[in-house]
């Protein structure tokens, strides 16, 4: 059954990775001005903490940000994980 709790649980956790991991790198920054070597440079800030299922959840995250935008981002950063070498 649906737990209108759990989403805010799930939102929350969103967040929380979008707020130390990405904005501080380029949330200053419209969506359309940033490029896929610059998210990943961020992702890659999180694999190299060994914080690989933050690394997984922020790159699930940003793909649903940027996927639906004029430059599909995770077309271009390939749709493998290992993109990241996620363990």
């Amino acid at each position: 059954s649906y737990n209108i709790l759990n989403y805010y649980g799930y939102a929350e956790k969103i967040m929380r990775v979008l707020e130390k991991d990405i904005f501080p790198f380029l949330g200053h920054r419209p969506i359309a001005q940033i490029t896929p070597p610059e998210l990943l440079e961020c992702l890659k800030k999180i694999v190299e903490r060994k914080a690989y299922d933050i690394a997984g959840r922020a790159r699930q995250t940003c793909a649903m940000i940027f996927g639906s935008g004029p430059v599909n981002f995770m077309k271009l950063m390939g749709p493998d994980p290992k993109v990241l070498n996620l363990k």
